[in-house]
C-alpha cells in the first residue's frame, strides 16, 4: 500500500532499511557500490525504495538530483516533501502500480553543495552513470525524464536503452514549476502514456529468447564440467546481436537460470551467481526449458521453492489450513543407472566417517552398517561420471550442504584438496 508522507515516520524508515537486502533492490545497491568504488571522487548515493519494483521495474522515472529534502535517505514518492507529494499524486491518478516503477535521478548522487545549480558537466556525468542501472532492468519498457536537466539528456538515454524501450520527456512535477509553466496537462498526458506502455504486452521475454538463453547456459555449463574454455561475455554478445536486448540483460537472465539450478540442488556456472529476482511463472518456464534442452523429465522443484520463498515474505497472522486430503499427481522422472560397485567401494573407503566433515555417521542402520550417502561431486545430471574419482561418502548434513549451501563451491573445492582420489575438472574462463 502506498501512503503519502509515510517516510516522515522514523520507524517506517527503519523498516525499509531492513528491506534493502531483498533481491530486487540488493542487486541495484551492489551496482551503486561498484560505481562508488571507481568514481574519481567520493560519492554518496541515496537508497532505492524497496517497496517499489527495483530491478523488476518496467518504468524508470528520472528526476534531477537528490536534494536536501531527502532526509529519509530514500528516493521515494512517500518522502515528506512537495515534489514527492506531486509524484505520488500523478502516479496515483495514472493508475501506475508502485511495483512497476523505479524512482531515481539523472544525477544519482548527493551533491557537495545543494545550493549550487547543476552544471552541464555534472548532468552529463550523472546521465552516463545511469547506464549501469539500466543494464539491470531486464523488464524495462519506458523511461520518463522529468525536469529540464533530465530532459536535456534525452538523446543520450535513447542511445543507452534497447530499441523497444520508450523514452518520454516530462516537465518538472513540483507544484511551483507547474504553476509557473502551466504544464500540468502535459504531465498528466506523459504519465498516462507511461501507464499505457506499462500495461502493454511488449518487452516480455519470449519463449525463443528464454530457450536461447537456456541453451547457451547449458552449453557453457557442460564446457565447464568438461574443463573446456569459454568466454561468457562472448556468449552474451552473440545473444544480444540475435535479439533486441543488451548483453547485461542476458547476463542477468543467466543468473536467473543459476538460481533455478541452485533451487534444484544442481551445479551452476562459476561467476554467474544465482539471482533470485525471478517470479514463479518465469521460474517454471526456465525449469521446463532446462528439461527440454537436457532431454530429461521436467521437475517443479525450483517452482515450488520459489513459491515458498514468496509466501515466507508474506507470513499470515494465523497458520494456513493446508490440505487434509492432498491430491495426487503422476510424474515422469529421469534417473541414471548407477554402478553398485562404485557405491560399495566408496562406502568401504569411508568406513564410518563422513569424507567431508570427518564426523562419525549420524546413526547405524538396521543391518548394523553406518549410514552415509554417496554423492557425485559433479552430478550425473550435469554430465559427471559414475566413477570412484567423482564420488564421496557423506553424512546427510554435508550432502545437503553440497547441494544447497551458499558456500557449496568452497565445500566442493575442499573435497578435492582433502581426497587425493578425486579428479578435479578444469575451470572455464
Amino acid at each position: 500500500m502506498t501512503q503519502k508522507y509515510a517516510l516522515k515516520d522514523k520507524s517506517e524508515v527503519h523498516r525499509r532499511l531492513s528491506l534493502l537486502k531483498e533481491p530486487h533492490v540488493a542487486v541495484l545497491r551492489d551496482c551503486l557500490e561498484q560505481m562508488a568504488s571507481y568514481a574519481n571522487r567520493p560519492v554518496t548515493f541515496p537508497n532505492f525504495d524497496p517497496l517499489d519494483g527495483g530491478a523488476q521495474a518496467q518504468a524508470l522515472f528520472l528526476q534531477t538530483s537528490p536534494g536536501p529534502a531527502v532526509e529519509s535517505g530514500f528516493i521515494s514518492q512517500e518522502n515528506p516533501d512537495q515534489t514527492a507529494s506531486s509524484m505520488f499524486r500523478f502516479l496515483d491518478e495514472a493508475g501506475i502500480n508502485r511495483k512497476d516503477i523505479l524512482l531515481w535521478n539523472i544525477v544519482p548522487w548527493f551533491l557537495d553543495n545543494q545550493s549550487t545549480s547543476l552544471s552541464k558537466a555534472e548532468v552529463i556525468n550523472g546521465a552516463s552513470s545511469i547506464q549501469e542501472i539500466l543494464q539491470l532492468l531486464s523488464n524495462l519498457k519506458v523511461v520518463v525524464l522529468i525536469g529540464k536537466p533530465a530532459c536535456s539528456q534525452y538523446d543520450r538515454l535513447v542511445g543507452m536503452v534497447e530499441k523497444r524501450v520508450t523514452v518520454l520527456k516530462c516537465p518538472h512535477v513540483a507544484m511551483r514549476a507547474r504553476n509557473t509553466e502551466g504544464s500540468e496537462p502535459i504531465i498528466k498526458q506523459v504519465f498516462d502514456e507511461a501507464a499505457r506502455i506499462i500495461s502493454s504486452n511488449g518487452n516480455q521475454w519470449t519463449k525463443e529468447e528464454l530457450k536461447a538463453s537456456v541453451e547457451a547456459y547449458v552449453e557453457m555449463r557442460d564446457k565447464q564440467t568438461a574443463g573446456e574454455p569459454f568466454v561468457k561475455k562472448e556468449v552474451y554478445r552473440r545473444l544480444a546481436e540475435r535479439f533486441d536486448r543488451t548483453e547485461k540483460s542476458f547476463e542477468f537472465r543467466m543468473q536467473n537460470i543459476s538460481h533455478v539450478l541452485a533451487q534444484q540442488g544442481r551445479e551452476w556456472i562459476k561467476g554467474l551467481r544465482p539471482a533470485r529476482n525471478v517470479g514463479a511463472n518465469v521460474t517454471r518456464e526456465i525449469e521446463l526449458l532446462l528439461a527440454e534442452v537436457e532431454k530429461s523429465a521436467p521437475t517443479d522443484v525450483a517452482t515450488f521453492n520459489t513459491q515458498v520463498e514468496a509466501l515466507r515474505k508474506k507470513q499470515p497472522p494465523s497458520p494456513p489450513s493446508g490440505n487434509k486430503t492432498p491430491s495426487k499427481s503422476e510424474t515422469t522422472s529421469t534417473s541414471y543407472k548407477r554402478d553398485p560397485s562404485v557405491v560399495a567401494w566408496v562406502l568401504n573407503e569411508a568406513g564410518d566417517e563422513c569424507e567431508s566433515c570427518g564426523c562419525a555417521s549420524p546413526f547405524v542402520k538396521d543391518d548394523g552398517s553406518p549410514y552415509l550417502e554417496v554423492h557425485h561431486v559433479v552430478r550425473l545430471a550435469d554430465n559427471g561420471p559414475d566413477t570412484v574419482d567423482n564420488a564421496v561418502a557423506l553424512c546427510p548434513n554435508c550432502h545437503r550442504a553440497l547441494h544447497h549451501a551458499v558456500d557449496k563451491h568452497d565445500r566442493r573445492e575442499s573435497l578435492y584438496d582433502k581426497l587425493s582420489r578425486l579428479r578435479k575438472p578444469h575451470r572455464a574462463t
